[in-house]
């Protein structure tokens, strides 16, 4: 995952830098960093490859004030979705745990 994929991830998906970040839990400039080439942690790196694997357009935004990803299921192949769902649980697990450290400090 580099700076590359999530512009282009951002763009299909037609959002401005800051409504990528809130999409993703982060604000503007942390997503103006990772377009730039700066490290991007491990729980995001996983969401945004889950995004990139689905791709970008098959990645559904929900709700108005705030954003979630859903990626899209495929009917044809039940259990390899299960299995894509289970790894964005597990993800957005590591992102909260992430978010309580920071919180706690």
């Amino acid at each position: 995952m580099n700076g590359l994929d999530v512009t282009k991830i951002r763009k299909d998906l037609k959002l401005t830098q800051e409504e990528f970040g809130k999409l993703i839990g982060v604000d503007k400039r942390t997503i103006i960093n990772y377009e730039q080439g700066k490290v991007i942690p491990k729980t995001k790196v996983s969401l945004l490859e889950l995004m990139l694997a689905n791709g970008s357009a098959n990645t559904t935004p929900l709700g108005h004030a705030k954003k979630e990803v859903v990626p899209v299921v495929n009917n044809n192949n039940l259990v390899d979705d299960i299995e894509v769902l289970k790894d964005h649980i597990q993800t957005l697990k590591e992102f909260l745990i992430e978010k309580t450290k920071v919180a706690e400090m």
